[in-house]
């Protein structure tokens, strides 16, 4: 398609969910709107999917309803599994309001066709923006090998992280890398609790899970930057954190290989642009998808940015509208991924307010929606939450006569207190901005060397310590620290080989085995092993893609003879007699 001088109020780059919103938002307040997207198929990729209400209610003001023709419940609010194993805590949307989850291609499409449909709307699949200079956009068709200018009133940039109009604005494209992102579909029409978001705890790393269709759940896995991503070392670290009911579905899942990866990164919501050329959206920042907020955020960019008069006045507006929102997911998944005994003693508290204190619930998801963007209920809750228990914290160590952790502890809570003003104000780097604990755990290569191990064990013992006792110092009584696979929470969960490997050194050598600890390692074969029938030796291997013989023989005859309640003494190996 030709494109004349003229023809064009504005340009939106990008034709994803936030740059359709924005084209449509124009168009209706009667602009002629050129939508370009560069590439239509990476609304394949793992993105968002999820809407808290305020982004649903914008999508509504254009007369769109991406539930419509959906035979689901979803968007209720959010069910967390603790970290500890108690029971489940929801947490509904305030007054009832209602928010939505789908497949994220299925939302791009409702809204490339809602766009491309409206009469003030060009779509231009395979466009790519090459440049902008002043109110002049230079992009070039996919078919075509010139380039084609045009001239606006006003540029909507809305092309995500590594934003053309970012680079014409002279503004950085850096951004803090968090972690890694496995997307998975599960085949199944059962979940917890139907309708909600459900975040687990227990793992390597936080998991997010919603419907997406009928008969289909999205489960993300946050796993850590260092950590393998072998489907046969993502089920044995993910897969007993799930509800029984989920894990079926999920080894299925891993086994067939169809596993969309993405990267989660951070970059805190600074510059908004300038008159004339805005950014939407992720191409303004980002941050962890924990509390999947980003396409909420973006949608009301795109949405507000056409009834403003002034632009100045629309950007203190966002920066305040999502200040809050930013916050709280940077501290929620600073909280939830990290194994310091502060964060533990933090998320120990959290549960601890959701479950007693119904108004505390509704406030954390009026922060979460962006429904309370005020900065003074923001930082009393934070308080509220890490004050007592870093001070809780602080007292153990005192009464344990360790005035190194009585340090510690008051070095955090000033550390989390400069968190809490810089962001709030503005201030410091967007890495500080975005979680609190990344100036703690980026560290470098000269410091580490620099690092004595005696401290570093230490403080690996106290998160272990913290893992395995409850707030008060008493065991929990929720029969799970013991884990039900054999292992402690905060120790190395042993593979099925190495267990194996034990009993049979122990059958070797003549050594009887206790009853007790006979009983738990019958316990941990039977967790351990797959629905196939077999165990995974190995990090390399799949689940259900084991088929060596020689392996399953082992697990089946350490199993039985685990099963013997007593051990006859055998003849001596040669290698064992000339040991001795």
């Amino acid at each position: 398609m030709k494109i004349r001088p003229g023809d064009f109020d504005a340009v939106v780059i990008g034709a994803g969910p936030v740059g359709c919103v924005a084209a449509l938002a124009q168009a209706r307040a009667g602009a002629q709107v050129l939508l370009l997207e560069a590439n239509p198929h990476a609304a394949r990729r793992l993105a968002g999917e999820w809407l808290h209400p305020l982004g649903l209610s914008v999508l509504h003001e254009l007369g769109l309803d991406p539930s419509e023709n959906s035979r689901f419940d979803s968007g209720h609010g959010f069910a967390i599994f603790p970290d500890d194993g108690s029971t489940p805590v929801v947490l509904p949307y305030a007054s009832g309001a209602r928010g939505w989850s789908g497949e994220h291609f299925a939302l791009v499409e409702t809204l490339r066709v809602a766009a491309s449909s409206h009469p003030d709307v060009v779509y231009l699949p395979g466009a790519r923006a090459t440049g902008i200079n002043g109110q002049c956009v230079s992009f070039q068709q996919s078919h075509s090998r010139s380039e084609e200018r045009l001239t606006v009133d006003q540029v909507i940039a809305a092309d995500g992280r590594s934003s053309c109009g970012r680079a014409a604005l002279g503004l950085s494209t850096d951004r803090v890398t968090l972690s890694r992102m496995a997307g998975l579909r599960l085949h199944t029409r059962e979940m917890p609790f139907e309708g909600y978001g459900h975040i687990f705890l227990s793992g390597p790393g936080p998991m997010l899970a919603y419907r997406i269709t009928e008969e289909e759940v999205r489960l993300c896995l946050d796993v850590p930057l260092r950590a393998s991503a072998s489907p046969g070392t993502l089920f044995e670290a993910y897969g007993p954190s799930l509800p029984k009911s989920l894990r079926p579905s999920f080894e299925a899942a891993l086994h067939s290989g169809n596993i969309s990866w993405a990267v989660n990164q951070a970059r805190a919501r600074y510059h908004h642009g300038r008159p004339g050329l805005a950014l939407v959206g992720d191409a303004v920042g980002f941050h962890h998808p924990l509390t999947a907020a980003g396409m909420t955020f973006g949608m009301v960019d795109a949405s507000t940015l056409v009834h403003a008069t002034d632009f100045e006045r629309w950007r203190h507006s966002r920066e305040c509208g999502t200040r809050v929102a930013e916050l709280l997911s940077g501290a929620l998944y600073e909280i939830f991924a990290s194994d310091t005994a502060s964060a533990a003693a933090i998320r120990a508290r959290i549960y601890e307010l959701w479950r007693c204190d119904p108004r505390e619930r509704e406030r954390t998801m009026r922060f979460l929606a962006g429904e309370d963007h005020r900065l003074s209920n923001f930082s009393r809750s934070f308080l509220k939450v890490a004050g007592p228990a870093l001070l809780r914290l602080g007292a153990r160590a005192a009464r344990s006569g360790d005035p190194k952790g009585t340090a510690e502890v008051a070095r955090e809570i000033g550390r989390r207190i400069r968190w809490l003003t810089n962001g709030a104000y503005g201030r410091g780097e967007p890495a500080v901005m975005s979680s609190p604990m990344l100036s703690l755990t980026v560290t470098s290569r000269q410091e580490l060397e620099a690092t004595p191990a005696g401290p570093a064990i230490q403080r690996g013992a106290d998160a272990l310590i913290a893992q395995q006792w409850s707030s008060e110092g008493e065991p929990s009584d929720t029969g799970t620290d013991s884990g039900d696979f054999g292992s402690w929470e905060g120790e190395v969960v042993w593979c099925p080989m190495l267990a194996a490997q034990y009993v049979m050194l122990q059958f070797l050598i003549g050594v009887e085995i206790t009853p007790e600890r006979r009983a738990r390692l019958i316990l941990h074969f039977e967790r351990t092993r797959l629905s196939s029938g077999l165990w995974g030796l190995h990090e390399t291997f799949g689940p259900l893609s084991l088929r060596d013989d020689t392996g399953v023989r082992r697990g089946e005859i350490a199993r039985r003879r685990v099963e013997r309640s007593r051990y006859s003494r055998p003849r001596r190996s040669s290698f064992v007699a000339k040991a001795s």
